[in-house]
């Protein structure tokens, strides 16, 4: 009676977990004009869908095909993904445009009039998401005088940015105000720190259930503490290289076949745990091998979020976003070790917890992997 119980147990938990992590990150850019502000807006496909809160669409595989026939939902909900204010008025978009990206995307053009004040950019939409680890990078450029203004790394509970005022057509003298259209620079604002790139990744690695269910198949097995760093030193080494190498634009894979192909790792190690085929001690080849695809994957959340956009700094939150990383994967399996020692004191768990955990892992990769392919 054992295994049938727990297995319906973990069938119960990974029903709770099946839909993985969606890139729900978005990418934003706001231009400041002489005479209006325009805001460039990219979000995942399924993120659009969502944010849209139409019946029809959200909660639903997005479908370009389907794009034409839901534009006036898009449109409509386009502007309301932010608010922007000019000193405590809210400004209303004189223009709206919506068509579909690259990748799935879905990619809106909002153009607001612009008159001297502190402009205030408030990404509303993080609020109706339902998870908290997801972000958007704004980027603020003065299209005046061809300069970056600022960028922040908004969030839930953290999603406004604020552009000082600078007076418009600041001239030297009267007869140059008069005649002037040009636009002071504002102040400039502070970019992005390590600590919220460092953050970023610690919450992209908790969320991304894919990635530690696949890490937790390959420590099933083990039985040495030596094993173990192994794999996990070949897991970290692989996908910091190919998360490097994307984040670069030496190298880039379509999220439609690193997002499958990550689910497929995932069966790979269920199946191979429960035929027994490939020593403990191998396991950091295949560990190495699959690392480099899950690397793409992290890639995209730092692609999601606007990292090196507009000229601005690459190498410290590539850095730091992998440090993150790192750290919540060595925490996750070191708590895992840890239970994972404990239930196999367990007499029933030690004879039967090895397989029925790799069959429950291998039915979750193959839903993902079907899920991915397929809706």
């Amino acid at each position: 009676m054992f295994p049938k119980k727990l297995f319906v147990c973990l069938l119960l938990v990974s029903a709770e977990f099946a839909r993985a992590h969606d890139p729900f990150e978005g990418t934003s850019t706001i231009r400041l004009r002489t005479n209006s502000i325009d805001l460039d807006v990219t979000l995942n496909g399924n993120t659009a869908a969502l944010v849209s809160e139409d019946t029809d669409i959200a909660g639903k595989r997005f479908d370009p095909a389907a794009f034409d026939e839901n534009l006036s939902i898009f449109r409509n909900s386009g502007a309301h993904l932010y608010k922007i204010y000019l000193d405590d008025k809210q400004l209303t978009a004189f223009q709206t445009n919506v068509f579909p990206g690259k990748e799935e995307d879905v990619e809106y053009r909002l153009r607001y009039p612009r008159s001297p004040g502190t402009i205030r950019v408030e990404a509303v939409y993080l609020k109706i998401l339902p998870a908290e680890g997801y972000g958007a990078m704004l980027t603020a450029l003065d299209m005046v005088n061809n300069s970056v203004i600022g960028q922040k790394l908004l969030r839930y509970d953290d999603f406004a940015f604020e552009i000082p005022g600078a007076p418009l057509a600041a001239a030297t003298n009267s007869t140059m105000e008069s005649k002037s259209t040009s636009t002071a620079p504002p102040p400039p604002v502070s970019l992005p720190s390590f600590s919220d790139f460092f953050k970023l990744g610690i919450e992209h690695i908790l969320t991304g259930f894919d990635h530690l269910l696949f890490l937790c198949g390959l420590l099933v097995v083990c039985r040495r503490l030596g094993q173990v760093a192994v794999i996990i030193t070949a897991f970290t080494v692989a996908h910091s290289i190919t998360l490097a190498l994307a984040a670069l634009n030496v190298a880039s894979i379509s999220s439609r076949i690193v997002e499958p192909a990550i689910a497929a790792t995932i069966v790979f190690v269920g199946i191979e745990n429960l035929s027994h085929r490939l020593k403990p001690e191998r396991r950091w080849a295949v560990a190495f091998v699959f690392g480099l695809i899950h690397g793409f994957g992290f890639a995209s959340a730092l692609r999601a979020v606007g990292l090196g956009a507009n000229g601005t700094p690459l190498m410290m939150p590539l850095f730091s976003f992998n440090l993150g990383i790192e750290v919540g994967q060595l925490a996750v399996a070191v708590i895992f070790l840890v239970l994972w020692r404990v239930l196999m004191m367990w007499k029933p768990f030690s004879r039967f917890g090895k397989t029925i955990v790799s069959l429950a892992i291998a039915l979750i990769g193959t839903f993902w992997l079907i899920q991915r392919v397929f809706f």
